[in-house]
């Protein structure tokens, strides 16, 4: 099998960073995984593991956060790219299929993806971060350092932190079936925060407009700005390989419509083509 990647006119990704594609295309058909016997294609999406012969082949990304997706339960799992995050970040992601959804303790300390009526950009998540962070500074030194304060709290106000934040949780449904979710009770007091625009490449379209993103497109968006707003480095692709099934299957899927409009044209050609006399 050839590179996907090759005969493709317009690609939207060719600017990132991403493993080589060589252990999917050498992979012929579909395996079975080794924990649940199941016949899959690269992963199992049920336990959240590549099949056999990607063991070890495969880009493992190492996340900023800890990520909670909830996933609508008539979300297919075969279907949902949400997978993928579990398949190559399996260390800092988690999946529970609603209604089941953890109990978070400080709800400070975690963001909801949602563009609700009071989300705010990630921008104004920081620096409302700062701006408390300074104010707690500038409070000690008004009341001077004092003895009883410990030394760990002191270092910790003094110092700029990075993340106000330690998880990120994620809805993985359409866009109808989210808001059951983003209502429920248990997630009415996180805080809400809004991504700018993409446009999405995803293939299956759900009737909206170009900017409804799939899931593995806003976690990895969310992620790249983050890396942009909080850290003195600029990006150099560490989180690329985020969409590296993406990718793979939105050239694959081109490439597909592409051979399959050529042959419609030509047998549109044949049929126009008069017998000879």
């Amino acid at each position: 099998m050839s590179d996907p990647s090759s005969n493709i006119i317009e690609d939207p990704f060719s600017h990132l960073h991403l493993h080589s594609f060589s252990p999917l295309t050498a992979l012929q058909g579909r395996s079975k995984c080794s924990q649940c016997n199941a016949s899959r294609k690269f992963f199992c999406y049920t336990c959240f593991t590549p099949v056999k012969e990607l063991e070890g082949k495969l880009p493992e990304i190492e996340l900023p956060v800890q990520i909670d997706i909830i996933k609508h339960p008539l979300e297919l799992d075969g279907k949902s790219t949400a997978i993928h995050a579990l398949v190559l970040a399996p260390k800092q992601v988690n999946l529970f299929t609603y209604p089941c959804i953890p109990e978070y303790e400080d709800s400070s300390k975690v963001l909801l993806v949602y563009p609700s009526e009071n989300s705010r950009t990630l921008q104004k998540v920081l620096d409302d971060a700062l701006k408390r962070n300074k104010d707690a500074k500038s409070k000690l030194e008004e009341n001077g350092d004092s003895s009883n304060t410990p030394p760990a709290k002191r270092m910790r106000t003094e110092s700029n932190v990075s993340l106000p934040f330690e998880r990120v949780i994620f809805i993985d449904s359409t866009w109808s079936q989210s808001k059951k979710i983003f209502y429920d009770e248990r997630l009415k007091d996180l805080p809400c925060v809004i991504l700018p625009e993409k446009k999405t490449y995803f293939w299956r379209t759900q009737d909206k407009d170009d900017y409804y993103l799939a899931t593995i497109e806003a976690i990895y968006y969310f992620l790249v700005e983050l890396h942009t707003l909080s850290s003195d480095t600029p990006y150099r692709g560490h989180l690329d390989n985020l969409m590296y099934f993406f990718v793979y299957m939105y050239q694959m899927v081109k490439k597909n419509k592409t051979e399959y409009v050529k042959i419609k044209k030509k047998q549109k050609g044949k049929g126009k083509t008069k017998p000879a006399d």
